[in-house]
């Protein structure tokens, strides 16, 4: 039952699709990306203070884990915004650029939606000439307890 509720029996599909203008507030993260959720929770302490709201964490994973030793990996986490907001270190604002990605949709848990997604994500990028080493932003929309939203998003890049 917990491996159907974490989405390990999910099919994963891509699709190409034209995305829109979004804003996200951010902290740097160093080390394991499994541990970015303390530095998600700072980012929201600090939007709280601001007074606003978000309800989708963001996350831009710089390397893969596989092949870089976990001290130097760097990720960018925190929450979407509906509007650009003022920023102070150690909070940035990004703004991340409509346009067109592939895409995908899983519900479950994160930590198996990077063992699901990543692997085919990056056959499908393969098969369709697109670069292997791409942006690719992930946005979680809480659902349940520990269960997730996941939408996937990656820059497309033509070799």
């Amino acid at each position: 039952f917990v491996l159907l509720w974490a989405g390990f029996f999910r099919d994963i599909e891509f699709n190409v699709s034209e995305t829109p203008k979004r804003y996200a507030v951010y902290a740097i993260h160093k080390g394991s990306y499994a541990k970015s959720d303390v530095t998600i929770r700072e980012v929201e302490k600090f939007l709280n203070s601001q007074g606003v709201y978000a309800d989708t964490s963001f996350g831009l994973y710089f390397q893969n884990p596989k092949e870089v030793p976990t001290e130097l990996l760097t990720s960018w986490v925190g929450y979407l915004v509906s509007d650009p907001i003022e920023t102070t270190a150690p909070f940035y604002l990004l703004e991340i650029p409509a346009g067109k990605k592939v895409t995908t949709e899983f519900i479950g848990h994160p930590m198996v939606s990077a063992f699901k997604i990543y692997p085919k994500l990056m056959e499908y990028l393969k098969i369709y000439n697109y670069k292997q080493d791409t942006k690719v932003y992930e946005f979680y929309t809480k659902k349940s307890l520990g269960q997730y939203l996941i939408n996937i998003e990656a820059d497309i890049v033509a070799e």
